[in-house]
């Protein structure tokens, strides 16, 4: 995934999931971004920052990986957002609704786009 996406000179990197674990209590959102990357973490803060307000999930924060692989080979700024807890009833009825797919990917965009502010701004 991440040679495709340098290969397509991608301004940003988005990698898309949803946690399960055994603890069906388990519940939130949280996104990733590579630890030494200033831009991956302003990508990663701003999409966070959405999905909390749109979704009322758990603020799980934004985390900082030194293991992801993705999010270590890609050369664009990138976050791995976990949209919530399959596992968790709650969460994964949010998730299953037939209008979920369009929200998220709205609600991701407004990130990004508050993303592309940021740095615009910086310039």
């Amino acid at each position: 995934r991440a040679s495709m996406s340098d290969a397509f000179g991608a301004d940003f990197f988005i990698s898309l999931h949803t946690n399960s674990v055994a603890n069906e209590q388990a519940h939130g959102v949280e996104t990733w971004c590579w630890h030494t990357s200033t831009k991956g973490l302003l990508l990663a803060q701003c999409i966070q920052g959405e999905l909390v307000q749109e979704f009322g999930f758990e603020d799980r924060g934004v985390k900082q990986s030194k293991g992801l692989i993705v999010l270590k080979h890609t050369q664009a700024p990138a976050a791995l957002v976990e949209l919530g807890f399959l596992s968790n009833p709650f969460e994964r009825g949010v998730m299953t609704m037939h209008d979920y797919p369009r929200r998220a990917s709205a609600t991701i965009a407004r990130g990004v786009d508050r993303y592309l502010w940021h740095i615009e701004v910086a310039k």
